[in-house]
């Protein structure tokens, strides 16, 4: 009844969307209804258009339930029609210029590939949740989890990999788990946990929904970076801005919904959602931890016992075995390592923990690998292990206490557990990770042989198994290596190179050893480590051409092109996403050698792009600037004020009017004006605020005697008989009043400015 009412007092325009709205749904029906309240309160400030204050609007009688379900349905409806959004202050009616925009959005079809991009996306923003980083396994420790979505990681590292498997379609889903169950029987994928999830018909539509405003904001943005969107343009950029946000919550809230209709795949078992009792992912996580992890961890309860701290420091300062904590002793809560003899406690080698450590230093030496403390912590933390750092730190000092093994460290060899050196390398995770441990045995006519015969591998000369012949040909080979090396690693410091650095500083370190080493440690050495000290010779061989000139400027260039001149350009470049991000992988990994060249023509794809963009962005200022001064030119002010002070005054339009472009490749820039993209996109924004300044500046340079009139600015909002132009004789009203406006100033000598 109000709408009837007051309905003429509407534009045209909201009058024919209610008509349609009648015509599509029935002038009774709540569509009809909920539109006819849209378009009488739009305009009502500080009243929030949601669908509970619509339905209170409604509210038909004392007594009766608030009818939200039917204006929500309502509202869906008149959405799915295109009659009506959600806005800022809630629901509205779509004026033309938003029907112009929706149409052209309605338009867009998203590739596949946008689709799983966004949901790659939104998988990476679940998992960057707390409750996901870490889960507990009973009371005795935490994992974290590896996770990759058809092959591509969401997260770095971590205890336990969990493969996410999307099904496209429905009947997809029986398949892939048929697939995944075979794939987790085969021993390269045991420790594979795969989670095959279906993509469901509103998942799938709210990413299409999220693709189409993420393409309408970047494209709307370029626009508007250049200068040439429209005012009413503006506002609906703003609105699609907001569109997009909610459009992800709503993708990351269905993302949910859809994992939890999933299925788990563990070595062939199969487990759905239901058998873990979740309501939300996050349970179903901790159940996949609770079931794969006695199953991956046989040995995590061996190794799980109450450390103090400082454990390894005690071990090394007891006066005997008789005098370490409880824990290396028979027990409940023991590791059985130390037990007593008939003359006195002694080192238990059938000890669960000390035989796994010793088998796997045996196996390593035996293939001629070395053993850091970082390859015993990475080794004993997978499976079946999950052992602390602490522990490995406490069995090793009780090994070298009781003369099992030795310690290398910065090059020398050291039994004495207290020796300065030997303490440092257990006081701290860093020292301990770079030492090798050694277990003792005696120099043999077999040692020998091997170490001879690394050298020979290296350096390609027969030599006879002679300690002194094997030590003076590694001391002096070693000497000019590393040289060499060092120069070698400088270069690449300097160049920022730093993920290849490790291989050279690896090797260095095998150099410093050999050199320092007296003559039956560098036998040792060859012989235990021969295997390590070959891949580190090759390793550093790997990345060494890296540090000549003509490379390091290829780098610098694909540096200068991949990080700074890629995020100017990468929104009008959806499709080279995933090349670009490779290649910046590339560049600051230790893979970088074998990746050069694609490297290389990915930063000279971006280069190309970037260099175009800035060409179109300079000419496009200049037009607009010469276009500009040109104006400018036809002031009267321009004719009163003398040379200079008209040189003076256009300084911020001259600036910006650079005539030809002398692009330096090198870093990206004109070089006359050295403008920026980002500063070029903000010039074509403020050609009018500059022209308006250097307007002031002319007025202000005028002499004195030259009058100069005033400026009156009139605004037609003031002129207008009426608010709202409604027939032909509202707009001659306005016109006569203008009119007489204009000619009554200009009488008077004053310049009028319309607003």
């Amino acid at each position: 009844k109000v709408y009837a009412l007051v309905s003429h007092n509407l534009s045209s325009e909201k009058q024919g969307d209610i008509d349609a709205i009648d015509r599509a749904f029935g002038p009774d029906s709540w569509e009809a209804k909920v539109a006819r309240v849209l378009a009488l309160i739009e305009q009502v400030q500080h009243l929030p258009r949601t669908p509970h204050n619509l339905a209170a609007l409604l509210y038909p009688h004392l007594g009766a339930d608030l009818p939200l379900q039917m204006v929500e349905e309502a509202l869906q409806n008149l959405e799915n029609l295109h009659f009506a959004r959600r806005a800022e202050g809630g629901w509205k009616l779509l004026t033309v210029a938003e029907k112009s925009w929706d149409a052209e959005r309605r338009e867009i079809k998203p590739a596949p590939s946008q689709e799983r991009e966004l949901l790659r996306e939104a998988l990476q923003r679940l998992w960057n949740e707390p409750a996901l980083r870490s889960v507990a396994y009973r009371d005795l420790r935490n994992f974290t989890f590896q996770v990759k979505f058809h092959g591509q990681a969401l997260s770095r590292g971590g205890d336990l990999e969990l493969h996410l498997i999307l099904a496209d379609e429905p009947e997809e889903i029986s398949s892939r788990i048929t697939a995944s169950r075979q794939e987790t029987r085969a021993p390269s994928h045991r420790h594979e946990i795969h989670w095959v999830f279906p993509l469901t018909g509103t998942l799938d539509n709210a990413l299409q929904e999220l693709a189409r405003s993420a393409y309408m904001v970047s494209r709307y943005d370029q626009l508007d970076a250049q200068g040439v969107l429209e005012d009413g343009q503006r506002v609906n950029l703003q609105n699609e801005k907001r569109n997009r946000q909610r459009w992800e919550m709503e993708v990351d809230r269905l993302l949910r919904e859809a994992l939890l209709q999933g299925v788990g795949v563990f070595q062939g078992q199969a487990r759905p959602a239901a058998q873990f009792q979740a309501r939300e992912w996050k349970e179903v996580v901790r159940g996949l931890v609770q079931w794969v992890v006695p199953l991956l961890y046989a040995q995590l309860e061996t190794g799980h016992v109450s450390l103090p701290s400082r454990v390894a420091q005690e071990v090394l300062q007891a006066r005997d075995l008789g005098r370490l904590p409880p824990v290396f002793y028979e027990g409940e809560d023991g590791l059985a390592a130390v037990v007593e003899g008939p003359d006195g406690f002694i080192l238990n080698q059938d000890a669960p923990v000390v035989r796994e450590i010793r088998n796997f230093m045996q196996a390593e030496q035996e293939y001629g690998h070395s053993v850091t403390g970082k390859k015993l912590e990475e080794h004993f933390a997978q499976p079946p292990y999950g052992w602390r750092t602490e522990l490995l730190q406490a069995v090793l000092a009780l090994l070298l206490r009781t003369g099992q093994v030795e310690i290398v460290v910065q090059g020398r060899r050291h039994r004495n557990p207290d020796a300065p050196a030997v303490r440092k390398a257990f006081g701290g995770i860093r020292d301990f990770r770079s030492a090798s441990f050694r277990l003792r045995q005696e120099m043999g006519l077999r040692e020998l042989a091997r170490a001879a015969k690394t050298l020979e591998t290296i350096q390609g000369r027969q030599l006879s198994p002679e300690e002194t012949v094997i030590y003076e040909a590694a001391h002096a080979w070693a000497t000019e290596m590393a040289t060499q090396a060092q120069v070698v690693l400088t270069r690449l410091r300097d160049a920022g190179l730093m993920a290849l650095l490790e291989p050279v500083e690896t090797f260095l370190r095998y150099l410093e050893r050999l050199n320092q080493s007296e003559s039956d440690e560098v036998v040792h050495l060859l012989a235990g480590e021969g295997e390590d000290l070959r891949a580190s010779w090759e390793g550093y061989l790997r990345v060494r051409p890296l540090a000549e000139d003509n490379i390091l400027n290829t780098v610098h260039l694909a540096r200068q092109a991949l990080e700074q001149w890629w995020p100017e350009i990468a929104d009008e470049h959806p499709d080279w996403h995933e090349p670009v991000r490779r290649a910046q992988e590339w560049l600051h990994s230790v893979k970088l050698p074998e990746h050069l060249g694609e490297v290389q023509a990915t930063a000279s794809d971006v280069a190309a792009a970037y260099r175009q963009r800035y060409t179109e962005l300079h000419e496009a200022r200049r037009a607009q600037y010469q276009k500009a001064l040109e104006t400018v030119r036809t002031w009267p002010e321009w004719e009163q004020v003398e040379a200079e002070g008209r040189l003076a005054a256009i300084r911020p339009l001259l600036e910006r009017a650079c005539d030809a472009l002398d692009y330096d490749d090198r870093v990206g820039l004109c070089r006359s004006c050295g403008a920026r993209l980002a500063t070029m996109r903000s010039d074509l924004r403020a050609v009018a605020g500059y022209q308006e300044e250097v307007h002031q500046a002319l007025r202000e340079r005028i002499p004195p005697e030259v009058e100069v009139p005033s400026v009156v600015r009139l605004r037609l909002g003031d002129l207008a008989p009426v608010k709202v132009l409604r027939t032909a004789e509202d707009v001659e009203m306005l016109l006569s009043a203008l009119r007489q406006a204009l000619v009554a100033h200009l009488e008077e000598g004053q310049e009028v400015e319309l607003e």
